[in-house]
């Protein structure tokens, strides 16, 4: 048993067994489903329990949107969770547009905002340090707006540069130190910032990178990168109406499963990654549903005309076409498919209500994704 020292107070240690009992670390690795069946699989399972993770894309690419489907999940689970709220964006109208509201006022999601990162330690050191507050998920939105601590007396004359990089190089480690011992998992927002390059640049480098210096990029357990494909738009008349874009997600840094895996999804505004999208899309792209021009066919003969009116087909032929991908062809008695089909082993069929067929949340309450 490790001795106290007289001089100090603290434990000696004199042997490999008391390494063990002091710094040793056995934890097994468990995943909370984010609500999102692409996120998990990039991240080899969903959000690690005691991990942190990093998200950062160009403005509007739905970071916030995904966060809030994140969160939701969490708290379908019965999860706490904390939205620490640095650009004062979120209003009570996005909370009840994401389904977050309910969850605000049964006391299972903590809406708190902070400025700076003096502010934001005391309010990290106060969840992870308060076991009867029972946090297992925070969300920062966004790191890039936390301003720098300084004393009130300062003016921006008084700064010297790097302040604000060396105040988080300082605290991202004690908080995702933190963080571990209490078992809590968290999501960092960043934004994008230019990519700009010293010298002879280099054409096939990247336009934007990561905002937040050093200690972003290193302190994280896995990073998640979002880029903006094409938008989505509806032709109403003579006018067009964007309602979505094309997102694709990679992981450039994962401690859990395989890095730079792209996948590709469609995020639908004021809803986020949409389950029925991504049903759909996976029909289409492994040829369970065939194209022919503007004419979309199902293997059993329904065919639908134009993407708008595919994505829009009842719930009875969406759960139809699920069991399809799910045994691939078999549900459909007398059919042969004849197709070869990519079956997601994500895909469950209970996600779906057997009623209404549904999409369903992983909790097995009705999604409105």
């Amino acid at each position: 048993m490790a001795k106290k020292s007289e001089k100090s107070g603290k434990s000696e240690l004199t042997s490999l067994a008391d390494v063990l009992n002091e710094y040793g670390i056995d934890r097994p690795t468990t995943f909370v489903d984010t609500g999102i069946d692409t996120l998990n699989d990039i991240l080899g399972g969903g959000i690690a329990r005691g991990s942190s993770y990093a998200m950062w894309g160009v403005a509007g690419c739905g970071k916030s949107t995904i966060a809030a489907q994140t969160l939701r999940s969490f708290c379908r689970q019965g999860l706490k969770c904390v939205l620490v709220d640095t650009e004062r964006a979120w209003n009570d109208l996005q909370l009840q547009s994401f389904g977050l509201w309910e969850y605000k006022e049964s006391g299972l999601l903590i809406h708190l905002t902070v400025r700076d990162y003096a502010q934001l330690e005391d309010v990290c050191k106060v969840i992870s340090s308060d076991q009867d507050a029972g946090i297992s998920f925070a969300v920062f939105d966004s790191m890039s707006e936390l301003e720098a601590y300084a004393d009130k007396t300062l003016t921006v004359k008084d700064c010297r540069p790097g302040i604000k990089a060396l105040q988080a190089s300082f605290l991202l480690p004690r908080i995702k130190n933190w963080f571990a011992d209490a078992d809590i998992a968290s999501l960092w927002l960043f934004h994008a910032r230019a990519n700009l390059q010293m010298g002879v640049p280099n054409p096939y480098a990247s336009k934007d990178r990561q905002d937040g210096g050093y200690a972003a990029l290193h302190v994280p357990d896995a990073i998640i990168k979002l880029s903006v494909g094409f938008k989505l738009k509806e032709k109403e008349g003579d006018t067009e109406e964007v309602y979505g874009v094309e997102l694709f997600m990679e992981a450039t840094k994962n401690k859990f499963s395989k890095p730079f895996r792209q996948k590709k999804v469609k995020l639908i505004f004021g809803q986020g990654v949409s389950k029925r999208y991504a049903t759909i899309d996976e029909a289409v792209a492994s040829g369970v549903i065939r194209k022919s021009g503007a004419s979309y066919s199902l293997p059993w003969g329904e065919k639908f005309f134009g993407v708008k009116k595919l994505y829009a087909m009842e719930h009875t032929t969406l759960k139809r076409l699920y069991e399809y991908l799910r045994t691939n062809g078999a549900s459909e008695v007398g059919t042969s498919p004849g197709i070869p089909v990519y079956v997601d082993p994500a895909v469950n069929p209970s996600d779906l209500d057997p009623e209404t067929g549904e999409l369903l949340s992983p909790e097995g309450s009705i999604s409105n994704l």
